[in-house]
């Protein structure tokens, strides 16, 4: 058993060293927002799904979100459907 753990833990470190490790994207502060809808297009996504309550999209929190993803030429679908907390 101990064996076992022994091998374990050098089949992790040896594949920790040749794999790639990419660090997540933390996106924080004003305009965080607005800088995903540019990540998004980035990284190459054509279509998104935005999820969301009926009042977020009838205040228009939603709206400049959808503008800046459709100027990047990012398909944009809404769906307001959400239960507000």
């Amino acid at each position: 058993m101990v064996l076992y753990y022994r091998f374990r833990a050098f089949l992790i470190m040896f594949l920790s060293r040749i794999l790639p490790f990419r660090s997540p994207m933390v996106l924080q502060g004003p305009g965080s927002a607005l800088q995903l809808c540019r990540q998004v297009a980035t990284l190459g996504f054509g279509r998104v799904l935005l999820v969301t309550d009926k009042v977020l999209r009838e205040v228009g929190v939603i709206a400049p979100l959808q503008q800046a993803l459709e100027e990047a030429g990012v398909q944009v679908e809404i769906y307001d459907g959400v239960l507000p907390d």
